[in-house]
């Protein structure tokens, strides 16, 4: 029989599975007291985010990293935040006297040839996220970026 259950009974749940959670989803992290520590939501070991373990707060994570602005390593009031993507895309090196270019780039067996269209559609879109997501507040403007960083 399926029981259905409100989104507060699912927190709560959850929450007092928190220990458990944490060491499946962050196996690298350690517990400290009442929280699990970890380097950040990648999982690496550290003890820069902390999961609470226990009481009211069961779940609740935060990243406890300093943000220092990389000319004058002055403190900053906000930061543009981080997030890291790997696209995989499949192909084959082919010496080049024996290469027949197919129509489409997509069909190239060239994987670095097949990333273009891709890499394009990313900057296209970065300018647009870039205008559409920037925050002005007391302390200057937060312009998140997107880069294409690795091939």
């Amino acid at each position: 029989m399926n029981e259905r259950h409100s989104v507060r009974e699912i927190a709560g749940m959850l929450a007092d599975r928190a220990e458990v959670l944490c060491g499946q989803l962050l196996p690298a992290g350690r517990r400290h007291g009442s929280e699990w520590r970890v380097g950040s939501v990648a999982g690496e070991p550290g003890k820069s985010l902390g999961v609470c373990l226990r009481g009211a707060k069961a779940g609740v994570w935060a990243d406890f990293a300093l943000v220092a602005e990389t000319t004058s390593f002055g403190m900053t009031w906000a930061e543009a935040g981080c997030a890291f993507f790997k696209i995989t895309v499949f192909g084959h090196r082919v010496y080049t006297p024996y290469l027949i270019r197919p129509g489409k780039l997509a069909e190239h067996p060239n994987p670095i040839v097949k990333m273009a269209k891709i890499v394009e559609a990313i900057e296209e879109y970065a300018i647009q996220y870039e205008k559409k997501n920037s925050y002005q507040f007391d302390a200057g403007t937060v312009i998140p970026k997107i880069s294409v960083v690795v091939l």
